[in-house]
């Protein structure tokens, strides 16, 4: 969870997508969990302990890192020292994963793809219809959702987009 929601709060398609994929499929976390992921302070599918976890995750994705001394604060409720430097270091480790997909215009591959084009066309439902649509070439690659996946009509494909602008459609 703490690698879906760093990817999430830094805006790394390919990553979210596989973190997404991995959570429902792997480790058979509920979707409805997955989609809860911004209402993790309230939903009833989070516990205090994966709460803490997902606030530091969002606030470490900022840019600068908005991680405070409140957000340990709030681990040390839950977590050893040492389990605590193993979440940052995931966090950490998925930062830097998060950038290089994002700088690389990494290829999504077709099992988180098809995950992702499900997320997309509004699987999560956690975000109104107009943030969730699927852009098109002629709309220039604009992107401003988290997960966005683009069908082209020529060959029907689908592609994960991870930049915006249309010199990063493949």
């Amino acid at each position: 969870m703490a690698a879906f929601a760093i990817s999430f709060g830094t805006g790394c398609r390919y990553c979210q997508a596989h973190t997404a994929h991995t959570l429902e499929k792997m480790v058979d976390l509920p979707a409805a969990k997955i989609a809860a992921l911004l209402q993790y302070e309230h939903s009833p599918h989070y516990s205090p302990r994966e709460r803490a976890v997902i606030a530091l995750a969002l606030a470490a994705a900022e840019v600068p890192n908005a991680a405070e001394p409140r957000h340990f604060a709030a681990l040390r409720e839950h977590f050893s020292d040492r389990q605590i430097v193993q979440i940052v270091s995931i966090l950490s480790l998925f930062g830097f994963l998060n950038r290089w997909n994002d700088t690389m215009a990494t290829t999504l591959e077709a099992a988180p793809l098809d995950f992702a084009a499900v997320i997309a066309r509004g699987g999560m439902g956690n975000r109104p219809p107009d943030q969730r649509e699927i852009c098109r070439p002629d709309n220039g690659g604009a992107s401003v959702t988290a997960l966005e996946i683009c069908e082209f009509p020529d060959s029907g494909k689908l592609n994960a987009i991870t930049r915006t602008g249309a010199d990063y459609f493949r």
